[in-house]
Protein backbone atom coordinates (compact mmCIF):
# COMPACT_ATOMS: atom_id res chain seq x y z
CA UNK A 1 0.00 0.00 0.00
CA UNK A 2 1.40 3.37 -0.99
CA UNK A 3 2.26 5.74 1.84
CA UNK A 4 0.72 9.19 1.62
CA UNK A 5 3.23 12.03 1.52
CA UNK A 6 2.49 15.73 2.02
CA UNK A 7 4.25 17.21 -1.02
CA UNK A 8 4.19 20.97 -1.49
CA UNK A 9 5.99 22.07 -4.64
CA UNK A 10 7.49 25.58 -4.69
CA UNK A 11 4.99 27.56 -6.74
CA UNK A 12 7.70 29.91 -8.03
CA UNK A 13 9.88 27.13 -9.48
CA UNK A 14 8.35 26.56 -12.90
CA UNK A 15 9.67 26.60 -16.45
CA UNK A 16 9.07 30.34 -16.76
CA UNK A 17 11.43 31.04 -13.87
CA UNK A 18 14.15 28.62 -14.99
CA UNK A 19 17.12 30.42 -16.55
CA UNK A 20 17.63 28.20 -19.58
CA UNK A 21 21.15 29.19 -20.64
CA UNK A 22 22.57 26.42 -22.83
CA UNK A 23 19.86 23.95 -21.80
CA UNK A 24 17.31 24.86 -24.44
CA UNK A 25 17.39 21.40 -26.04
CA UNK A 26 16.69 19.74 -22.69
CA UNK A 27 13.82 22.09 -21.79
CA UNK A 28 12.23 21.72 -25.22
CA UNK A 29 12.50 17.94 -25.03
CA UNK A 30 10.93 17.78 -21.55
CA UNK A 31 7.99 19.97 -22.56
CA UNK A 32 7.50 18.00 -25.75
CA UNK A 33 7.38 14.69 -23.89
CA UNK A 34 4.82 15.97 -21.41
CA UNK A 35 2.67 17.58 -24.07
CA UNK A 36 2.74 14.39 -26.13
CA UNK A 37 1.74 12.24 -23.19
CA UNK A 38 -1.16 14.55 -22.27
CA UNK A 39 -2.38 14.73 -25.87
CA UNK A 40 -2.39 11.04 -26.76
CA UNK A 41 -2.07 8.21 -24.26
CA UNK A 42 -2.11 5.70 -27.12
CA UNK A 43 0.69 7.39 -29.06
CA UNK A 44 2.87 7.63 -25.98
CA UNK A 45 1.83 4.47 -24.18
CA UNK A 46 5.38 3.04 -24.25
CA UNK A 47 7.02 3.85 -20.92
CA UNK A 48 9.92 6.24 -21.25
CA UNK A 49 12.30 7.81 -18.83
CA UNK A 50 14.80 10.63 -18.71
CA UNK A 51 17.87 10.79 -16.48
CA UNK A 52 19.11 14.33 -15.78
CA UNK A 53 22.46 14.86 -14.07
CA UNK A 54 24.52 17.87 -13.07
CA UNK A 55 26.55 19.33 -10.24
CA UNK A 56 25.15 20.50 -6.93
CA UNK A 57 22.89 23.52 -7.15
CA UNK A 58 22.48 23.58 -10.94
CA UNK A 59 18.68 23.50 -10.92
CA UNK A 60 17.84 19.80 -11.14
CA UNK A 61 15.12 19.99 -8.48
CA UNK A 62 13.76 23.15 -10.08
CA UNK A 63 13.31 21.21 -13.33
CA UNK A 64 11.40 18.42 -11.59
CA UNK A 65 9.14 20.94 -9.83
CA UNK A 66 8.56 22.62 -13.18
CA UNK A 67 7.69 19.27 -14.78
CA UNK A 68 5.05 18.62 -12.12
CA UNK A 69 3.55 22.10 -12.49
CA UNK A 70 3.53 21.78 -16.28
CA UNK A 71 1.94 18.33 -16.09
CA UNK A 72 -0.80 19.74 -13.84
CA UNK A 73 -1.47 22.52 -16.34
CA UNK A 74 -1.94 19.85 -19.02
CA UNK A 75 -4.29 17.79 -16.83
CA UNK A 76 -1.82 14.96 -16.25
CA UNK A 77 -1.27 13.21 -12.93
CA UNK A 78 2.19 13.77 -11.45
CA UNK A 79 4.15 13.07 -8.29
CA UNK A 80 7.52 14.26 -6.96
CA UNK A 81 9.76 12.17 -4.71
CA UNK A 82 13.01 13.35 -3.12
CA UNK A 83 15.20 10.36 -2.30
CA UNK A 84 17.28 12.55 0.01
CA UNK A 85 14.27 12.54 2.33
CA UNK A 86 12.38 9.41 1.38
CA UNK A 87 15.33 7.01 1.77
CA UNK A 88 14.93 7.50 5.53
CA UNK A 89 11.45 5.98 5.26
CA UNK A 90 10.26 2.42 4.49
CA UNK A 91 10.74 1.28 0.89
CA UNK A 92 7.02 0.51 0.81
CA UNK A 93 6.64 4.21 0.06
CA UNK A 94 7.29 3.35 -3.62
CA UNK A 95 4.39 0.94 -3.79
CA UNK A 96 1.54 2.31 -5.83
CA UNK A 97 3.57 4.51 -8.17
CA UNK A 98 3.57 1.90 -10.92
CA UNK A 99 0.86 3.71 -12.86
CA UNK A 100 1.54 7.35 -12.00
CA UNK A 101 1.50 9.22 -15.31
CA UNK A 102 4.38 11.59 -14.54
CA UNK A 103 6.78 10.45 -11.82
CA UNK A 104 9.72 12.69 -10.85
CA UNK A 105 12.42 11.15 -8.64
CA UNK A 106 15.07 13.53 -7.29
CA UNK A 107 18.53 12.88 -5.78
CA UNK A 108 19.10 9.31 -6.94
CA UNK A 109 22.71 9.54 -5.72
CA UNK A 110 21.42 9.65 -2.13
CA UNK A 111 20.64 5.93 -2.14
CA UNK A 112 24.26 4.87 -2.71
CA UNK A 113 24.93 1.92 -0.38
CA UNK A 114 21.19 1.73 0.47
CA UNK A 115 20.60 -1.69 -1.06
CA UNK A 116 16.93 -2.05 0.03
CA UNK A 117 16.08 1.27 -1.62
CA UNK A 118 18.03 0.36 -4.74
CA UNK A 119 16.10 -2.89 -5.03
CA UNK A 120 12.80 -1.07 -4.49
CA UNK A 121 13.65 1.47 -7.19
CA UNK A 122 14.72 -1.33 -9.54
CA UNK A 123 11.38 -3.07 -8.97
CA UNK A 124 9.46 0.16 -9.55
CA UNK A 125 11.17 0.78 -12.91
CA UNK A 126 10.38 -2.78 -13.98
CA UNK A 127 6.77 -2.40 -12.83
CA UNK A 128 6.32 0.80 -14.83
CA UNK A 129 7.75 -0.90 -17.88
CA UNK A 130 5.48 -3.92 -17.52
CA UNK A 131 2.39 -1.75 -16.99
CA UNK A 132 3.35 0.62 -19.82
CA UNK A 133 3.01 3.60 -17.50
CA UNK A 134 3.74 7.20 -18.49
CA UNK A 135 7.03 9.04 -17.99
CA UNK A 136 9.67 8.79 -15.29
CA UNK A 137 12.23 11.54 -14.68
CA UNK A 138 15.31 11.03 -12.51
CA UNK A 139 17.93 13.50 -11.33
CA UNK A 140 21.34 12.83 -9.83
CA UNK A 141 24.72 14.50 -9.38
CA UNK A 142 26.27 12.02 -11.82
CA UNK A 143 25.24 9.89 -14.83
CA UNK A 144 24.06 6.30 -14.27
CA UNK A 145 26.98 4.08 -13.32
CA UNK A 146 29.14 7.06 -12.36
CA UNK A 147 27.51 8.01 -9.10
CA UNK A 148 29.28 9.79 -6.25
CA UNK A 149 31.04 6.69 -5.03
CA UNK A 150 34.45 5.19 -5.73
CA UNK A 151 33.18 1.73 -4.84
CA UNK A 152 31.20 0.04 -7.61
CA UNK A 153 29.79 -2.36 -5.01
CA UNK A 154 27.74 0.54 -3.62
CA UNK A 155 25.38 0.18 -6.58
CA UNK A 156 23.19 -2.68 -7.72
CA UNK A 157 24.35 -3.39 -11.32
CA UNK A 158 20.80 -4.15 -12.47
CA UNK A 159 19.61 -0.78 -11.16
CA UNK A 160 22.43 1.02 -12.98
CA UNK A 161 21.30 -0.78 -16.13
CA UNK A 162 17.66 0.27 -15.63
CA UNK A 163 18.61 3.88 -14.95
CA UNK A 164 20.47 3.87 -18.27
CA UNK A 165 17.29 3.10 -20.18
CA UNK A 166 15.79 6.02 -22.03
CA UNK A 167 17.43 9.39 -22.51
CA UNK A 168 20.23 10.95 -20.46
CA UNK A 169 20.98 14.66 -20.31
CA UNK A 170 23.58 16.77 -18.50
CA UNK A 171 22.53 20.19 -17.22
CA UNK A 172 24.99 22.74 -18.54
CA UNK A 173 26.15 25.32 -15.98
CA UNK A 174 25.12 28.93 -16.44
CA UNK A 175 27.67 31.25 -18.02
CA UNK A 176 28.25 34.73 -16.62
CA UNK A 177 25.55 36.38 -18.72
CA UNK A 178 23.07 33.72 -17.55
CA UNK A 179 24.14 34.29 -13.95
CA UNK A 180 23.54 38.02 -14.33
CA UNK A 181 20.10 37.28 -15.79
CA UNK A 182 19.33 34.99 -12.86
CA UNK A 183 20.42 37.56 -10.25
CA UNK A 184 18.43 40.28 -12.00
CA UNK A 185 15.33 38.07 -12.13
CA UNK A 186 15.62 37.01 -8.48
CA UNK A 187 16.20 40.56 -7.29
CA UNK A 188 13.24 41.77 -9.34
CA UNK A 189 11.04 39.15 -7.66
CA UNK A 190 11.99 40.69 -4.32
CA UNK A 191 11.55 44.28 -5.51
CA UNK A 192 15.30 44.82 -5.25
CA UNK A 193 17.75 46.41 -7.65
CA UNK A 194 21.51 46.85 -7.61
CA UNK A 195 24.27 48.47 -9.60
CA UNK A 196 26.58 46.69 -12.02
CA UNK A 197 29.38 47.02 -9.46
CA UNK A 198 27.31 45.32 -6.78
CA UNK A 199 26.37 42.59 -9.24
CA UNK A 200 30.04 41.98 -10.06
CA UNK A 201 30.94 41.96 -6.38
CA UNK A 202 28.33 39.28 -5.66
CA UNK A 203 29.53 37.10 -8.53
CA UNK A 204 33.15 37.49 -7.48
CA UNK A 205 32.55 36.52 -3.84
CA UNK A 206 29.87 33.81 -4.05
CA UNK A 207 29.60 30.38 -5.55
CA UNK A 208 28.08 30.71 -8.99
CA UNK A 209 25.81 27.69 -9.12
CA UNK A 210 22.08 28.36 -9.35
CA UNK A 211 21.18 27.38 -5.79
CA UNK A 212 23.95 29.51 -4.28
CA UNK A 213 22.78 32.56 -6.22
CA UNK A 214 19.20 31.95 -5.11
CA UNK A 215 20.37 31.66 -1.50
CA UNK A 216 22.45 34.84 -1.53
CA UNK A 217 19.55 36.91 -2.87
CA UNK A 218 17.32 35.49 -0.11
CA UNK A 219 19.93 36.43 2.49
CA UNK A 220 20.47 39.91 1.07
CA UNK A 221 16.74 40.56 0.92
CA UNK A 222 16.39 39.70 4.61
CA UNK A 223 19.37 41.83 5.62
CA UNK A 224 18.11 44.74 3.52
CA UNK A 225 14.75 44.60 5.30
CA UNK A 226 16.35 44.28 8.76
CA UNK A 227 18.75 47.18 8.18
CA UNK A 228 16.18 49.14 6.15
CA UNK A 229 18.89 49.90 3.61
CA UNK A 230 19.07 49.31 -0.16
CA UNK A 231 21.27 46.65 -1.65
CA UNK A 232 24.86 47.85 -1.94
CA UNK A 233 28.40 46.50 -1.90
CA UNK A 234 28.73 47.41 1.78
CA UNK A 235 25.54 45.53 2.64
CA UNK A 236 26.81 42.50 0.70
CA UNK A 237 30.11 42.71 2.60
CA UNK A 238 28.30 42.71 5.93
CA UNK A 239 26.20 39.72 4.96
CA UNK A 240 29.26 37.78 3.78
CA UNK A 241 31.40 38.93 6.72
CA UNK A 242 34.00 40.44 4.39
Amino acid sequence: MQLTLPVHLPINQQFDSFIVGDNQLLISRLKSMLAGTAASKELYKEPRQVFIHGGKGQGKSHLLYALCHFAESLGSQSFYLDLNQECKMPTSLLEGFGQTTILCIDDVHKIASHRPWQIALFDLINQRMEQQSGLTFFTSNSPPGKQDSHNSEDWLPDLVSRLSWGETYAIRPLNELNQISLLTYLAGQKGMSFSGQTMSFILNHCERNTQSLVNIIERLDKRSMIEKKPLSINLVKRELNL
